[in-house]
C-alpha cells in the first residue's frame, strides 16, 4: 500500500510588529516610494542621443519619446508581419523541432549527471529543472566541441544517436527511482508574506514568445555576423574545429556559439542550423528568469522570485542582447546557477567543512562553463565566488577550493586544452608576452591591448560610467535600480543581500578598471540586480508598497513587451518569410548579394576591410582587423604577374573592398587598421591588368567590387 506523503506544516504566523517598528516601517514605505517614483520619473526624462532630434525644436529626445509605443499598439504588431505582410511559420517548424530535440537531450544529459553526483535531492522540482537544463546545455558544448576536434561536425549520427540515448535513459530513470527522490524535508523554501499572487508569473510567456521568435530571425548584429554564427558556420562546413588565422575571435572559448553546430548537422543545413542556435542562445533569458524565480523563492520570498523574473526577462538590454544572438545573457546565466549553486552549498557553521561537496562541484562546473563562453568570466565569477568560498571559514578551506576547481576545470578545461595545442597559448589572444601564440607578433599584441584598455583612470570618467549603469545606460529598466536600493537597505542584514551587492560592486569595479568598458560587458550582472530588486519588491506587505509595486510593474511590463517587440531593441519581424528576410536589402549588405549571385562555383570573394561574412553563400577569404590583411600579403611587395598568379591560385574571383570599415576602423580611438590598403593601391592594380575596373556604385554604398582578370 503506498504511503501517503504528509502535507508540509504551515509556518507559524509572524508575530506583530511592535508599534515602534511598524512605524519604521511604514516610514521606510512611504521612503521607498518616493524614491522609486522619483527615480522613474528622473528615468523617462534622460535624453537620449541614439533617438532622431526632435523635427519641431531640433532638441534631443528623451526616454520618454519611447512612451509613444502605448498609444499604437497596433502598429508595433503591424510590423510582426513585415512590410509587405506575411504570415509564415511553417517554414520555422524544422528549426522548432530540432531546438526542442536539443533542449531535451540537454536536460536529460544535465538531470543524469545530477542524480549520479547525488545533488538533485538538495533541490526542489524547478531547481531540479533549472540545473539539469544548465548542465546539459554545458554537458552537449563540451561534446560538440570533442567531436570537432575529431573531425566528425557534419555527422548527423555523432547528434542524433547519442541525444536519443540520454533522453531515453532520462525517461527510463524518471519511470524507476522518481517516486522515492528528494525528501521534502531536503529543501528550504521561504514562506511569501509578500502577498504577490503566483499568476504574475503567466506574464513570462508572452515575453519568452518573443525571445524565442525573435531569435529564430537573421542576425542583424556586427559581431553576430563576424564570429558569433559565422565561426560555427566555417567550422560546420569545414567539418572540423580549427584553428582560424584570420578570425581572431574564432580561437577563443565558443561554449555558447557552438552549440548551432549540432543544430546545422540535424538539419544538414548551416544557414538553417544557425538560426536555431542563434534561437537557443535567446531563450538563456528565460531560463536565467526561471532560476531567478527558483533563487529568489528559496533565500527570500516567492514574491521577491516572481519579481525578479519578471523584472530580468522584461529589461530591454536582456531582450537586444539575447534576440540579437550576443552571448553575454547566455554566459550570465551560466554565473547566475553558479553563485545558486554556491549559496546553497556554503557551510552551515565554523564547524561544519562543507555542506555539500556535489553542490561545490557543480558550482564550479556552472563558474568554468562561464569562462567557456567568454574569458571576462574569470574575472567575474569564478575568482569572486573562490574568494566566497575562503570567506566561509577555515575550516576544509583548501578542500572547499579544490572541489571548487575541479569543476571549472572540467568545462573551461576542453577549451583552454584546445587553444594551447592548437594556438600555442591556453588563453589565446592574451597573455601574448608570456604564452605567446599562433599568428601573434608584437605589434599585433600591441593593438589588442590598446583596443581593449581602459581608455583613462579619470574621476569624471568614474562618475559618468556609474551615473550611466544607474540611470542613462539607454536600455535599463526603470524598476531594477530603485528596487534594488530599497532591497539593500531595507534587507541590508540579510547575508544573501550584502553577498550580492558585494559582487555587484566588485565586478562594476574590476569592469571600470580593466576592461574598455563596453555597457553590454556589463549585462551578466542583471541577473542579480534583478533579485535585489525583487527582494526590494517583495520587502514590505503594506497597502502603500503593494499598491506602488504592482502598479509600476503592470505598467513597466506592458511598456517593455511593446517596446522588444517594436523593432526598436530587434528585428521584430516574427511572422515574415525566412527566405524573405535571408534576401532582404535592408538587412543584408547589397554587395555580398551581388557576390552569392556572381561568384562561380569554386571560386571565393575577398574582402578586404570587411569580416561580416556570415550571410556569404560562396566561398570567401576574409580576415578581423586583428589578423593578417591578407590582401597586404597578396600584394606587398610583388609584381602584377606574381599577384594575378596568386588571386588565381587561391581561386579568388572578386575583390570586395568596404572603405566605410576602413574608414571606421581608422578613426580616433578605434582598432586602427593597415596603411597599405589605399585606393591608389586598386587604381595600380586595375591599371596593370590584375583586377577589371570596379563594378558600378550601388547607390551610396562606400564599397567596390573589383572582378579579378582571370581570363575566359
Amino acid at each position: 500500500m503506498k504511503r501517503r506523503r504528509p502535507p508540509p506544516a504551515k509556518p507559524d504566523p509572524a508575530p506583530a510588529p511592535a508599534p515602534s517598528t511598524a512605524a519604521l516601517s511604514g516610514l521606510l514605505a512611504v521612503v521607498a516610494t518616493v524614491v522609486t517614483l522619483g527615480y522613474v520619473v528622473a528615468f523617462y526624462q534622460v535624453e537620449l542621443s541614439s533617438l532622431p532630434a526632435d523635427p519641431r525644436t531640433g532638441e534631443t529626445l528623451t526616454r520618454a519619446y519611447h512612451l509613444n509605443l502605448l498609444w499604437v499598439p497596433d502598429q508595433v504588431i503591424a510590423g510582426w508581419f513585415g512590410d509587405p505582410p506575411q504570415f509564415q511559420i511553417l517554414d520555422r517548424l524544422p528549426l522548432l523541432l530540432t531546438l526542442a530535440f536539443l533542449l531535451a537531450a540537454a536536460f536529460s544529459a544535465g538531470s543524469l549527471a545530477l542524480h549520479t553526483t547525488g545533488w538533485a535531492g538538495r533541490l526542489a522540482p524547478l531547481e531540479r529543472t533549472i540545473f539539469a537544463l544548465g548542465a546539459g546545455l554545458s554537458l552537449f558544448s563540451t561534446y560538440t566541441l570533442l567531436v570537432g576536434l575529431a573531425g566528425g561536425l557534419q555527422s548527423r549520427w555523432l547528434f542524433l544517436i547519442p541525444g536519443v540515448v540520454v533522453v531515453m535513459a532520462e525517461i527510463v530513470r524518471t519511470m524507476l527511482f522518481s517516486k522515492r527522490d528528494f525528501p521534502q524535508s531536503e529543501v528550504a523554501v521561504s514562506h511569501d508574506t509578500s502577498g504577490w499572487h503566483w499568476g504574475w508569473l503567466a506574464v513570462l510567456l508572452p515575453f519568452a514568445l518573443i525571445f524565442l521568435l525573435g531569435g529564430l530571425l537573421p542576425p542583424l548584429e556586427f559581431d553576430v555576423r563576424e564570429y558569433h554564427l559565422q565561426v560555427p558556420k566555417e567550422w560546420f562546413l569545414a567539418g572540423r574545429i580549427n584553428f582560424l588565422p584570420h578570425n581572431i575571435y574564432g580561437n577563443m572559448p565558443l561554449g555558447a556559439e557552438v552549440l548551432a553546430i549540432p543544430a546545422m548537422a540535424l538539419l544538414g543545413d548551416w544557414w538553417q542550423g544557425a538560426l536555431a542556435g542563434k534561437a537557443l542562445i535567446s531563450l538563456a533569458a528565460l531560463w536565467t528568469a526561471l532560476a531567478l524565480f527558483a533563487a529568489g523563492r528559496r533565500f527570500f520570498s516567492p514574491g521577491a522570485g516572481i519579481v525578479a523574473a519578471l523584472l530580468f526577462l522584461s529589461t530591454p538590454w536582456v531582450g537586444l542582447v539575447s534576440m540579437n544572438g550576443l552571448v553575454e545573457v547566455w554566459w550570465g546565466f551560466y554565473g547566475t546557477l553558479a553563485v545558486f549553486a554556491t549559496a546553497i552549498s556554503l557551510p552551515k557553521d565554523e564547524q561544519n567543512e562543507i555542506s555539500s561537496p556535489a553542490g561545490l562541484l557543480w558550482a564550479g562546473f556552472f563558474a568554468g562553463s562561464a569562462l567557456a563562453c567568454k574569458y571576462p568570466a574569470a574575472v567575474f565569477v569564478v575568482l569572486p565566488l573562490l574568494v566566497v568560498l575562503g570567506s566561509a571559514g577555515q575550516a576544509g578551506l583548501a578542500r572547499r577550493a579544490g572541489v571548487f576547481l575541479l569543476g571549472v576545470a572540467l568545462t573551461a578545461g576542453p577549451w583552454l586544452a584546445k587553444n594551447t595545442v592548437l594556438a600555442g597559448n591556453p588563453v589565446y589572444p592574451i597573455a601574448y608576452s608570456f604564452f605567446g601564440g599562433e599568428t601573434r607578433t608584437p605589434e599585433k599584441a600591441q593593438q589588442w591591448r590598446q583596443a581593449h584598455r581602459p581608455p583613462n583612470h579619470a574621476a569624471w570618467d568614474l562618475f559618468q560610467r556609474a551615473k550611466a549603469v544607474l540611470l542613462t545606460s539607454p536600455w535599463l529598466g526603470p524598476l531594477l535600480v530603485p528596487w534594488a536600493a530599497v532591497g539593500c537597505l531595507a534587507l541590508r542584514h540579510r547575508q544573501g543581500i550584502r553577498l550580492l551587492a558585494g559582487l555587484l560592486a566588485y565586478v562594476f569595479v574590476t569592469w571600470w578598471l580593466f576592461t574598455h568598458r563596453i555597457d553590454r560587458f556589463l549585462v551578466p550582472l542583471l541577473p542579480a540586480v534583478a533579485l535585489l530588486a525583487g527582494a526590494g519588491a517583495a520587502w514590505d506587505p503594506s497597502a502603500l508598497w503593494r499598491w506602488v509595486t504592482r502598479g509600476l510593474l503592470g505598467f513597466t511590463l506592458l511598456f517593455n513587451f511593446l517596446l522588444l517587440s517594436s523593432g526598436v531593441v530587434a528585428d521584430n519581424r516574427y511572422f515574415a518569410g525566412l527566405d524573405q528576410l535571408r534576401h532582404d536589402p535592408d538587412r543584408l549588405d547589397p554587395w555580398h548579394a551581388y557576390l552569392n549571385e556572381h561568384v562561380p562555383d569554386g571560386w571565393h570573394a575577398l574582402l578586404v576591410g570587411d569580416a561580416q561574412a556570415f550571410d556569404l553563400r560562396v566561398g570567401t577569404i576574409y580576415n578581423t582587423v586583428f589578423d593578417d590583411c591578407i590582401f597586404e600579403q597578396i600584394v606587398l611587395d610583388r609584381t602584377p604577374e606574381e599577384v594575378l598568379a596568386d588571386l588565381k591560385a587561391r581561386k579568388i574571383s572578386h575583390v570586395y573592398v568596404h572603405w566605410g570599415e576602413i574608414a571606421r576602423y581608422r578613426s580616433p580611438g578605434n582598432y586602427g587598421f593597415t596603411d597599405f590598403v589605399q585606393p591608389e593601391i586598386f587604381e595600380q592594380l586595375v591599371a596593370t591588368g590584375v583586377l577589371l575596373p570596379p563594378l558600378p556604385p550601388q547607390g551610396t554604398h562606400p564599397g567596390r567590387v573589383y572582378p579579378v582578370n582571370v581570363g575566359e
